[in-house]
């Protein structure tokens, strides 16, 4: 029989933990297991804190970020506001002299891109045996100040901006549109980088209308391939499907999408598992036409076309922490984790540690 004091025994040894030996707690819950924290701490600080506590520590901690997170977006859509409202002017104070026709303004110099990449990951769940999805976005630029070719097709990125959440979309689309507009990136060439999923595209749509939406060439090139080889299964249809994968690989990789969907349409699919993933890749190309870009073009120009810095966010993030043998998480316990493990790599640490010592 549960004890009536069981509530009062998990709140006595979080009671009692000191502020920096809270914040060394959380900060090793948030890198490993609670298991392997309990264990590392005790080591490093001769503090004996359970698995369960520094589980408690954790939750507790994240929930300023969410707090925070609240008055960063009220902030931002403040900032949008007013900006709005400023690019209005009344007809009547538009003087005769602004009314003629302007003489031709020189072209401007191209303008560096500021790229909103986004991805989602799977974890073990409780409530569902198929796993909750979390959602991982990335800020960064194409300017060849914020970035270092460390080798042959590897760049450092000297700048970025992490954030994740396994809340609904709209909680990861609210932290990133905080980050655009409380750093006061340049918005007038955004890009949403993803790789294709129906969330992504409702991010863009509703909070950023005016970016620009880039399909990622390596899912692109995924998909047709997956597709293609459900839609010709067969051994002796192997040289008839790779024809095909070439074929609408070189349009799509010139931005060609009506081109490729025309190739589509004159597929007869004999069985109905083959109907079926005709009709899904159709789908994704028609509802990612406008992300399918020239990508030929885009490389040349030294535009980014792939979203492997996302899928590298969502190993930091989550994977990381989250994905190992044997784990099986709650919504709120994965948030917190991925919360605070957002802070440590954006290197807001110790500016959430004074927030929490202020509150």
């Amino acid at each position: 029989m549960r004890s009536h004091f069981f509530r009062l025994r998990a709140w006595l040894p979080t009671h009692n933990v000191t502020p920096a030996l809270e914040e060394t707690a959380v900060l090793c819950g948030t890198s490993w297991s609670y298991e392997t924290a309990s264990t590392v701490l005790r080591r490093l600080t001769d503090a004996s804190l359970c698995a369960k506590t520094i589980q408690l520590l954790v939750q507790r901690s994240a929930k300023p970020v969410n707090a925070n997170a609240v008055k960063e977006y009220e902030t931002a859509k403040r900032k949008a506001i007013k900006t709005a409202l400023a690019g209005i002017q009344p007809a009547s104070s538009i003087s005769s002299r602004a009314r003629q026709t302007k003489p031709p303004t020189p072209p401007s110099p191209p303008r560096h891109r500021t790229y909103l990449g986004f991805d989602g990951v799977f974890v073990p769940g409780r409530a569902s045996p198929r796993g909750m999805e979390g959602k991982v976005a990335i800020v960064f630029t194409d300017d060849p100040e914020d970035r270092v070719e460390i080798s042959k097709n590897r760049t450092l990125l000297l700048w970025k901006e992490y954030a994740g959440s396994f809340g609904p979309y709209q909680s990861i689309a609210e932290t990133v549109y905080s980050l655009v507009w409380n750093l006061d990136l340049p918005r007038g060439n955004l890009v949403v980088l993803g790789d294709g999923a129906r969330w992504i595209r409702a991010i863009r749509n509703l909070y950023f209308p005016k970016a620009a939406y880039l399909l990622d060439w390596w899912h692109l090139k995924e998909r047709v391939y997956d597709g293609l080889r459900e839609i010709y299964p067969r051994r002796h249809q192997w040289h008839q499907r790779r024809k095909l994968n070439e074929s609408l690989l070189s349009r799509l990789w010139h931005g060609d999408h009506s081109g490729a969907l025309a190739e589509l349409a004159e597929i007869v699919p004999v069985h109905a598992a083959a109907k079926e993933a005709l009709r899904t890749l159709t789908v994704y190309l028609t509802g990612n036409a406008e992300g399918i870009v020239d990508y030929q073009a885009w490389q040349e120009m030294g535009r980014t076309i792939s979203s492997s810095i996302v899928e590298k966010t969502v190993d930091l993030l989550v994977s990381r922490r989250c994905k190992h043998q044997g784990m099986s998480w709650s919504r709120d316990g994965a948030d917190a984790i991925t919360l605070l493990r957002t802070i440590v790599e954006n290197d807001r640490w110790e500016q959430h540690c004074e927030l929490r010592r202020a509150a």
